[in-house]
């Protein structure tokens, strides 16, 4: 089921193809990328380069540099231009000229934590749940009443607190 998911550039969100969309990388949208999408200044130097395209996939695309994108979504087409994968709700908050901000969940608001090194690429669920720092369950619940109306509750459980297990 993991490889039919796919990453946003900007916030790294796992979704289906039906929830995102590929976005070639116009003029527009490179001033759009470079103005929203910042790097907050507490953000080490060796976090930001796993999030620069321009280290990631060459010189060639300098004018994404040091705009923070997930590389997983960023793919390279038949005529080597970029065109980025992005989630409904950030493509939304992007395109949006009421704000100047990146959206919520961007990588450029800090929810960067860098990539796993190689040979952790085949853990299994279990391992890497055990190997988390603070391992999150989420239960979302909706119940629809009689007359159409939904009532919505979501809960967050953090699991453990004893940390990582490495």
């Amino acid at each position: 089921m993991l490889d039919k998911l796919l990453a946003c550039a900007c916030c790294g969100e796992l979704t289906k193809s039906i929830c995102s969309k590929e976005v070639r990388i116009t003029e527009t949208w490179r001033r759009t990328l470079k103005a929203k999408l910042v790097w907050l200044d507490h953000i080490p130097v060796f976090l930001r380069d796993q999030y620069d395209i321009s280290v990631i996939l060459g010189k060639k695309y300098m004018s994404l540099a040091k705009v923070p994108l997930e590389h997983r979504g960023v793919v390279v087409d038949s005529r080597r231009t970029l065109v980025l994968r992005l989630c409904i709700e950030c493509i939304r908050s992007l395109r949006s000229n009421t704000t100047k901000k990146p959206p919520w969940k961007a990588i450029a608001n800090g929810f960067a934590f860098g990539h796993l090194p190689k040979e952790f690429d085949d853990l299994s669920y279990a391992e890497e749940r055990m190997a988390t720092i603070s391992p999150l369950s989420f239960s979302l619940l909706a119940v629809w009443g009689r007359y159409g109306g939904v009532l919505n509750s979501h809960m967050v459980a953090r699991l453990s607190s004893t940390g990582c297990a490495i």
